[in-house]
C-alpha cells in the first residue's frame, strides 16, 4: 500500500494547495490576531477589528471571538512567510493574501495529509484490509466536508488532526504511561485550537481508564493540563481568569450578537431532535446529504463481526459531538456552523466515523460495491463546492439545488470578493483564486486539471472491468461547466470613460472634454477606489448578460456618487456626495443581453465603487468578468 498511499498523499497536498479561497469572518479574526502579535506585540486585534464580526470587546479592545491557538501557531509561519515575500515585487494587498494563502495551507491544508496518513495506519492497526483502508482513506480526504475546511483558515481540521493523533498513540501503546501522556499533550494543543476538542479528549481519558488502568488516565491528563495551558494563559493575561473564554464574553453580554451563547453551557443546552435531524439528513447542512458514504459507519455497531470495542469507542466519539452539535443554540448560526458546507462542529468525530466504515468494508467486503460509487460521488462533489464557495450562505435552504449547481453549472469558480485585510482582487473580479486560473484557463475549465489528476488516481485502483464506467462518470463531471457555462465571448471587459476635474451634480449626463480617456477593465470591482485623482468622473458602458430568467437584485456601491442604467433606465439612483453607500434594486429580467451604463464622481478621493448582483435567495456578490461585452463606441 506504500505507494498508492504516497500518491494519494501528494494529491492532498496539490488540492489543498490549489485553492486560495480568501477569508471572511472566522479567518479574519483569527489572522489579524497572528498579525497584530507579529507586528505590534499585542493579542488585540483594534486595528483589523472592522474586517470581521467574529469578535469580542473587552476592556476597550478587541479580541477574536475563537480559541487562540491557531492564530498563536501561525506566528512562527507568518513571519518567515513575511520576510520571503519582502523579496517580491508584489504590492502590499497581494502580499497579504499571499501570506495568508501559505500560512492557511501550512497549517490547515498539511493537516489534512497528516490526518490522512495516520488514518491509513490506525485503520491498518485496527485490522482493516488495506483495500478498504486505501479507499476509505480517500474518501476521508476528499469525499467528506474536511476538504473544503483544508482550505480555509478555521481551527477545525488541525484539532481534528490532534485528537486523532492522541486516540493513535492510546492505541498503539495501551500500557504506556508516557505515550497516554503525550496523548493527553495533543489533545490539550487541540483544545487551544477549539475548545469543543475537550469533548473528545475526556472520552480518551475515559477509555483509557477502563483499558489501561488508572496511571495512564493520570499521564493522560496531566499532559492534557500541560498542552491546554497556553489557552489557559493567554485567557489569564487577556481577560484576567483562566477559565474566562470569548464564549463567556457572549454569554454575559446580553447585547452580543452572539447572544444563545447564554443558554446552557456557552450556547451548548439539552440536544434537540430536530436539530440532530437537520445536522444528519437535512437539506441545508445535513452531513449525510453531503457525505453519503459515512452511512456505512454507523452500521458498524449493528454487525456482530464489527461490534470491537474500538468500534464502540469511536461510535461514542460520534455520538458526543452529535449530541453537542444538537444541543448547541436555536439558529443555523450556531448548529449549522452559519457559513459551513455541512455541519462543521462535527469535524473532530469524522476520522472516527469513516473508521468505523473502514471496519464494515473490510469484515463485509460487498460494502465496497455501495461505498466506491458513494466515496466517488462523495468526492467529485466536495471538490466542486470547494471550488466554488466552502462557506456555504446560510440562507439557502436547498444549497446543493440552489447555490452549488447554478454555480457550476456556470462554470463560477473561486468567487469571494471579500478579503482578510482587504479585498483588492487576486484575479479581475475576485479575491478567491484557484491554480487553473493563474494557468490563464477559461473560468469554466479552471477545474479540469485538478478533476483530472483525482480521476486518474481513482481510475487506476478501481478494477480494470469499472475503469470505463468510473472514467464516463469522472469526464461528465468535468466537461459540464463547459458544455452550460457562459460563452467566452461575453468576458471582453467594459469600456471606462474617465474625465478629470469634473464632478456633476446630476447623472444625466456625463461630461467629456479633451482630457476625457478610454480605459477596458474587467469588471467593475473597485472598493478601494480608482487611480485617478480626485476629483474626477467616470463612465462604464457596454452589455451585461443575464444567465437566467427570473427576479435579479442589481446593487451599486459607491463613495461619492453613482448611477446605474439598465436598457435606458435609470434603475439605481445613488447620487450625491456620501460616503460608502449601497443601493439595490429588484428587477424581473429574462436572460439574455442588456445595454447598461454606470456613471461615478470622486469628489474628494478615497472613494470606490462596485456593481453587485444576486437571484432570489442567493447572496449578493459583485457582477464577475464573464457577464460583461464590451461597447467600442
Amino acid at each position: 500500500m506504500k505507494k498508492p498511499a504516497t500518491v494519494l498523499l501528494f494529491l492532498i497536498a496539490l488540492t489543498t494547495g490549489y485553492f486560495f479561497q480568501s477569508g471572511v469572518d472566522n479567518e479574519a479574526a483569527r489572522l489579524a490576531q497572528t498579525r497584530a502579535i507579529v507586528e505590534e506585540g499585542t493579542f488585540a486585534i483594534d486595528r483589523f477589528a472592522y474586517r470581521s464580526a467574529d469578535i469580542i470587546k473587552f476592556n476597550d479592545h478587541y479580541y477574536p471571538g475563537k480559541a487562540p491557538g491557531l492564530s498563536l501557531l501561525a506566528v512562527p509561519f507568518w513571519i518567515l512567510y513575511s520576510h520571503l515575500l519582502d523579496l517580491s515585487p508584489l504590492a502590499p494587498p497581494l502580499k497579504e493574501h499571499a501570506i495568508c494563502y501559505a500560512v492557511t495551507w501550512t497549517l490547515c491544508g498539511s493537516s489534512l495529509l497528516l490526518l490522512t496518513l495516520v488514518f491509513l495506519r490506525l485503520a491498518v492497526r485496527t485490522g482493516c484490509s488495506e483495500e478498504s483502508a486505501l479507499l476509505t482513506a480517500t474518501g476521508l480526504a476528499f469525499g467528506t466536508i474536511l476538504l473544503p475546511f483544508s482550505t480555509v483558515f478555521f481551527g477545525h481540521l488541525p484539532a481534528a488532526f490532534l485528537l486523532l493523533l492522541a486516540f493513535s498513540f492510546t492505541l498503539a501503546h495501551p500500557r504506556s504511561v508516557k505515550y497516554a501522556a503525550l496523548a493527553g499533550l495533543l489533545s490539550g494543543v487541540g483544545v487551544c485550537i477549539e475548545y469543543p476538542i475537550a469533548l473528545g479528549g475526556f472520552a480518551i481519558g475515559g477509555w483509557l481508564l477502563l483499558r489501561s488502568g488508572i496511571s495512564s488516565a493520570v499521564g493522560f491528563s496531566i499532559g492534557a493540563v500541560l498542552g491546554s495551558a497556553p489557552a489557559l494563559l493567554y485567557h489569564w493575561f487577556v481577560f484576567g481568569d483562566p477559565f474566562f473564554t470569548p464564549y463567556t464574553a457572549y454569554a454575559e453580554d446580553p447585547a452580543a450578537l452572539y447572544s444563545q451563547h447564554q443558554i446552557g453551557l456557552l450556547g451548548v443546552a439539552l440536544p434537540s431532535t430536530e436539530i440532530i435531524r437537520r445536522v444528519l439528513v437535512g437539506l441545508q447542512r445535513g452531513l449525510f446529504v453531503f457525505n453519503p458514504w459515512l452511512l456505512l459507519g454507523l452500521t458498524a455497531v449493528a454487525w456482530r463481526k464489527t461490534r470491537t470495542p474500538e468500534v464502540i469507542f469511536c461510535f461514542t466519539i460520534f455520538l458526543l459531538y452529535l449530541l453537542m452539535n444538537g444541543g448547541y443554540g436555536e439558529s443555523i448560526i450556531y448548529w449549522g456552523g452559519g457559513a459551513s458546507l455541512g455541519p462543521r462542529h462535527l469535524i473532530p468525530a469524522l476520522p472516527f466515523l469513516a473508521l468505523l466504515s473502514a471496519k464494515v468494508m473490510t469484515e463485509y467486503p460487498w460494502t465496497r460495491m455501495l461505498g466506491a460509487p458513494l466515496i466517488l460521488g462523495s468526492s467529485i462533489l466536495m471538490i466542486i463546492c470547494t471550488a466554488i464557495e466552502p462557506r456555504t450562505p446560510y440562507d439557502y435552504f436547498n444549497p446543493l439545488l440552489n447555490f452549488y449547481l447554478p454555480f457550476y453549472l456556470q462554470g463560477e469558480f473561486s468567487s469571494q470578493w471579500y478579503g482578510v485585510f482587504s479585498s483588492t482582487p487576486v484575479t479581475e473580479d475576485s479575491v478567491a483564486t484557484n491554480f487553473g486560473a493563474f494557468l490563464s484557463l477559461p473560468q469554466q475549465l479552471q477545474l479540469l486539471p485538478l478533476i483530472l489528476l483525482f480521476g486518474t488516481f481513482w481510475i487506476s485502483k478501481v478494477e480494470r472491468r469499472y475503469r470505463v464506467l468510473n472514467f464516463s462518470v469522472i469526464a461528465c463531471f468535468a466537461s459540464i461547466p463547459a458544455l452550460c457555462g457562459v460563452s467566452p465571448e461575453g468576458s471582453s471587459g467594459i469600456s471606462r470613460l474617465v474625465t478629470p476635474g469634473v464632478a456633476p451634480e446630476s447623472p444625466s449626463e456625463f461630461p467629456r472634454n479633451h482630457q476625457t480617456v478610454t480605459v477596458i477593465d474587467g469588471a467593475l470591482h473597485f472598493p478601494h477606489g480608482l487611480n485617478h485623482q480626485a476629483p474626477f468622473s467616470a463612465e462604464w458602458s457596454g452589455e451585461l448578460t443575464i444567465p437566467t430568467d427570473g427576479e435579479w437584485s442589481l446593487g451599486l456601491e459607491s463613495d461619492d456618487g453613482s448611477a446605474l442604467f439598465l436598457a435606458g433606465e435609470l434603475l439605481i439612483d445613488n447620487w450625491g456626495e456620501h460616503g460608502m453607500t449601497l443601493k439595490l434594486s429588484p428587477k424581473e429580467l429574462k436572460a439574455g443581453r442588456y445595454p447598461f451604463i454606470v456613471r461615478y464622481y470622486d469628489l474628494s478621493g478615497g472613494g470606490g465603487i462596485t456593481l453587485y448582483w444576486k437571484q432570489s435567495g442567493e447572496h449578493l456578490r459583485p457582477i464577475p468578468s464573464w457577464a460583461f461585452t464590451r461597447d467600442d463606441r
